[in-house]
């Protein structure tokens, strides 16, 4: 079948990405990159990259080196026993990044007005914690956040998120597309938190609620969204605050919303 006749709009969407992807230039191919920065250190620069060779039968027929490019599939993990932090200060593009630590945290900040690109994934693996402080998050495809690992901040999601770990909101956050909430995940509003996603959320896991200041009786919207699915684990639909206050959870078809008893 020959199917640039018969879907003309399918085949410019994978040209597109085909395209997107370079597979057209000559000599072009992914390559494999790790982190090697010190703790404080930022993300667009070369020396804080290992560099690529691709080698057979002894013969090196590929290096790359520099800062990461959008063919960059890139590992961020911090082998020590403390927690250390890297710096997303100016718009940087990876084919995916991973995020993970093996004893202690490995902590990335993606800084107000900044755009970071996970073209094909984003994934904040265990001790992994993601810190969106104003930025933006993109992807054709999505955001993981797995078991142990955290998003946290205000920002732009320009892409789905999957949920089995942590998610944090300290303010707004917008998701250009839709939110998963896995089974065992976390939900996390604090004061100022509050969530916009475009297309779709599916609810699971639990409820948590912290600083929030609301009287007896008033009630606060924490999701909004053009469809709603499913529902929180917390017992009774109810959540505690950090002061011990308890709030009545409710969802509608399109927003998920909490009251003070």
């Amino acid at each position: 079948n020959n199917l640039v006749a018969s879907k003309p709009e399918l085949a410019t969407e994978l040209t597109t990405i085909l395209k997107d992807e370079r597979v057209g230039e000559e000599g072009f191919s992914n390559t494999y990159h790790q982190w090697i920065g010190s703790d404080g250190d930022v993300v667009k620069s070369e020396s804080n990259w290992s560099q690529y060779e691709y080698k057979n039968a002894g013969i090196s027929y590929q290096k790359t080196s520099g800062h990461p490019v959008v063919s960059w599939t890139a590992l961020m993990k911090n082998k020590g026993k403390h927690t250390t932090k890297a710096f997303v200060k100016n718009n940087v593009s990876f084919l995916a990044l991973e995020i993970e630590g093996e004893q202690a945290e490995q902590q990335l900040y993606v800084q107000d007005g900044v755009v970071l690109n996970g073209r094909n994934e984003i994934r904040v693996s265990s001790k992994g914690r993601l810190k969106l402080e104003g930025g933006a998050l993109t992807s054709m495809r999505w955001v993981e956040i797995q078991d142990g690992a955290v998003l946290e901040g205000k920002g732009d999601i320009r892409t789905n998120i999957y949920n089995s770990g942590i998610l944090e909101l300290t303010g707004s956050m917008n998701v250009e597309k839709s939110l998963y909430l896995e089974k065992g995940s976390s939900l996390s509003f604090a004061k100022h938190g509050a969530l916009d996603v475009n297309e779709k959320v599916e609810l699971s896991g639990s409820l948590e609620i912290t600083s929030m200041k609301l009287e007896k009786g008033e009630s606060k919207t924490l999701i909004k969204t053009k469809l709603l699915k499913g529902k929180f684990s917390n017992k009774n639909q109810k959540v505690k605050g950090s002061k011990g206050e308890l709030y009545q959870i409710h969802t509608s078809n399109n927003k998920v919303w909490v009251t003070r008893l």
